[in-house]
């Protein structure tokens, strides 16, 4: 029998990657049956779901060492990218979930440990066969609206967000969700998949909550849409200038402390405002002179120097990026495996690393697995070892030439919003004109227009992007850059790897993921969806006068905060 714990945690560590990468063409399955009723309806589950004891997941917590918070002030957080859509159900840029994590939570999500922890569901039960889950909803939840969270408001969220998020690929064994009352959800699956809750909990795009009235039947989400049950509610939004939040008064925090993105989020500062700051050095000035409380995306070569900046205080994270080359499938070229693979035996990753770190070989390490080594899926063979930093330019040469490449305009697509993805393409584009005379065309914009640029097929061959340190969240989340349909996979379609990512969902037992997940990375270096650079470590950077603060993956978590008098 499996309690929530066993089914969230699954095969123990969770892994993988929180993708800020934006949508591509996919096929959505059908959606799942949506029954709305908030009475006792006769249940079509297996009986075995009475036989489940309901438990409560225990929140792992961080700490908040510092004493007397202060209540009140304004907290200013400057980000590197223009705020593009408000739809955090079908965008997956990580801006958009950034500017509404404040106001909207989920289900489920994920701890500081990176288990699921409850969040809007307090807790739920697993039958027997695996097959049913139930979701006890926290009552007494009021949205910014000042009405209560039900079960019809999950229904009529998870409905819309099935329909327009691009992950669907994760949901297929998703039969049918209802209301067993006005605060029971029960979700049924076709088949067992230890990792559902995992998808659930994923915050790229996010299965957030909000009221049935204001969900139901929109195709966009607007400013004034944004109604959740947060600790902060929206007050003003201008685009590409800032977003202003205050603080819900109504809002009741978990027990504890903050965890992840779970655990207590009490709002100390009555107001807090996101402000996109593209320009990097002025995001680092703005930092140093106090304009904002904290910044985003600090270029790891500020690190030493920001070290001995007074009102600063510096940290270097864990691994934070994996730093990955996108391939448009859809093009003459890049769609040719002989002219992936000539990129990938050509190209010398710790010349990228050192050129993303400025020299500061620290802050990355060249790693031939998708998963970092404290993993449980990490898994280094001789296909991964011979195919990763090959660094052989013969070989490079012959396969370029196999591909039917002449001398044709090569299109990289970048920007300089994020400097590490910039200096990235730098020292690509740099390599292959030197060692295998590519003529290489490179086009500079904003992220908002390189997210555009993604999505069409006919202008651009290289990109870059950044996937979260892959030991965090789920690991079936990799199917989202290379299973058919998976939503940001460039076209990418091979029926093995496909099998792969479904053996990863069909089993049962911790031995039979890793083995599939194994799978997987061969494929990958069969296959090179695209191309696997460096991992890097990050740069948190925060005036020291903010207390409160523990760095971890996405810290645009404005709650738990407070000034220091």
């Amino acid at each position: 029998m499996f309690t929530q714990k066993k089914w969230a945690i699954g095969v123990c560590v969770l892994v993988c990657a929180a993708l800020i990468i934006p949508i591509a063409c996919s096929t959505p399955p059908a959606t799942p049956q949506v029954v709305v009723q908030t009475q006792v309806v006769k249940q079509t589950v297996p009986v075995e779901v009475t036989k489940v004891v309901q438990q409560t997941v225990p929140v792992v917590v961080t700490k908040v060492v510092e004493k007397d918070p202060r209540v009140g002030g304004v907290y200013k957080m400057a980000i590197p990218a223009a705020i593009g859509s408000l739809d955090p159900m079908s965008a997956a840029a990580v801006t958009s979930q950034e500017v509404t994590w404040p106001v909207l939570e989920m289900l489920v999500v994920f701890g500081e440990d990176f288990k699921v922890v409850p969040m809007l569901a307090e807790s739920w039960t697993v039958s027997t066969d695996g097959k049913t889950c139930t979701l006890s909803l926290r009552q007494g939840v009021k949205f910014h609206n000042g009405k209560e969270m039900t079960s019809d408001d999950v229904l009529a969220s998870l409905k819309r967000f099935l329909d327009v998020t691009t992950r669907k690929s994760q949901f297929t064994a998703l039969q049918s969700y209802v209301a067993k009352d006005k605060y029971t959800v029960v979700l049924t699956l076709s088949n067992p998949d230890p990792a559902f809750l995992e998808y659930l909990a994923h915050p790229f795009p996010a299965a957030v909550i909000m009221p049935k009235e204001v969900i139901e039947g929109k195709k966009d989400i607007k400013p004034e849409d944004l109604i959740g049950t947060g600790p902060y509610k929206l007050a003003e939004y201008k685009a590409d200038q800032y977003v202003r939040y205050t603080r819900y008064a109504d809002y009741k925090p978990l027990p504890g402390d903050k965890s992840g993105y779970g655990g207590a989020k009490v709002a100390f500062f009555d107001e807090v405002q996101i402000i996109p700051v593209p320009d990097t050095g002025a995001r680092v000035a703005g930092l140093e002179t106090g304009a904002y409380d904290w910044a985003e995306a600090v270029p790891m070569t500020e690190f030493n120097r920001l070290s001995a900046v007074p009102g600063v205080k510096v940290y270097q994270t864990a691994l934070d990026w994996d730093i990955v080359l996108f391939l448009n499938h859809a093009n003459k070229f890049s769609s040719n495996l002989k002219f992936r693979q000539a990129l990938a035996a050509a190209l010398d990753m710790d010349a990228i690393g050192m050129s993303v770190t400025n020299g500061l070989k620290q802050f990355y390490t060249a790693n031939d697995s998708l998963w970092i080594p404290s993993s449980q899926f990490y898994y280094q063979s001789t296909l991964s070892k011979q195919v990763y930093n090959e660094k052989n330019l013969d070989k490079a040469k012959q396969l370029l030439k196999e591909s039917g490449y002449n001398g044709e305009e090569i299109v990289v697509a970048t920007t300089r919003d994020y400097d590490w993805l910039y200096r990235t393409l730098a020292s690509v584009t740099d390599q292959l004109k030197k060692n295998l005379g590519m003529n290489i065309r490179v086009d500079v914009m904003d992220w908002a227009a390189l997210n555009k640029k993604w999505a069409e097929k006919d202008t651009w061959h290289i990109s870059c992007s950044g996937i979260r340190s892959p030991a965090i969240f789920a690991p079936q989340n990799w199917g989202l850059s290379f299973e058919t349909g998976g939503g940001i996979s460039n076209w990418f379609s091979n029926a093995d790897m496909d099998k792969a990512f479904a053996n990863t969902r069909s089993a049962t037992n911790a031995q039979q993921r890793i083995a599939a997940y194994r799978q997987v990375q061969d494929l990958f270096y069969q296959t090179l969806p695209y191309i696997q650079v460096v991992d890097t470590f990050g740069v948190e950077a925060i005036r020291s006068n903010i207390k409160g603060f523990q760095p971890w993956m996405y810290n645009t978590r404005p709650w738990g905060l407070w000034r220091e008098k």
